[in-house]
């Protein structure tokens, strides 16, 4: 009897617990790390998933698609550092910034990435207007080594500090589909400022 009972609990708080998930994964993401909700679309963009990282200081990453194949990655992290400036300008910023720059064209002499080329560097844009917020841009086109079939892909970089923490988004597209992916990235971009408010 008390065996049954007890796989008779678990049972019960296994269904429980699918629930709760369910109901989550219905909510998107909460990130608690800068007080948002991240949905399940944004910008036309899905939500494909999160991935919390063990590492202290490198936060989490949440990965939105787009239908017509543009893919979005999203790293919210703080690296152990207090006191990071929202926008663009601070040092801690541009440090960032240039470390995933060279994280980028480190990849591509470890062989992940073939011919790779800088379309554009440290450019400044908006994130929202109002109150304002910056983020630096760069754009990069290459070849995924594991993934031939592709093609050239383009990728854009932008990274701003927002509430003590790093943003990086990474945007990537076939270099076939520029023109909608330049727009998506806009409109991506566009979004995250509309929920960083």
């Amino acid at each position: 009897m008390g065996d049954w009972i007890v796989k008779k609990t678990w049972w019960i708080l296994g269904w429980v617990m699918v629930w709760a998930g369910a109901a989550l994964a219905q909510e998107g993401h909460f990130e608690p790390r800068i007080n948002t909700r991240f949905p399940l679309q944004l910008a036309e963009f899905e939500f494909r998933g999160v991935r919390e990282y063990d590492e202290p200081g490198l936060g989490v990453s949440l990965a939105y698609q787009h239908p017509d194949g543009v893919t979005a990655t999203l790293y919210i992290y703080n690296l152990g550092l207090a006191g990071i400036p929202d926008g663009a300008a601070s040092p801690a910023v541009r440090q960032a910034f240039e470390n995933s720059h060279q994280e980028l064209l480190s990849m591509a002499q470890m062989g992940q990435y073939e011919n790779i080329e800088v379309l554009g560097k440290d450019k400044i844009i908006p994130v929202r207007e109002k109150p304002p917020l910056t983020a630096r841009l760069a754009g990069y086109e290459y070849n995924v080594t594991a993934m031939p079939e592709v093609g050239r892909v383009q990728s854009s970089l932008v990274l701003w500090g927002y509430r003590n923490q790093f943003i990086k988004a990474r945007i990537s597209y076939a270099k076939d589909n520029a023109a909608a992916g330049q727009e998506r990235t806009v409109q991506f971009i566009a979004a995250l400022g509309d929920l960083m408010k």
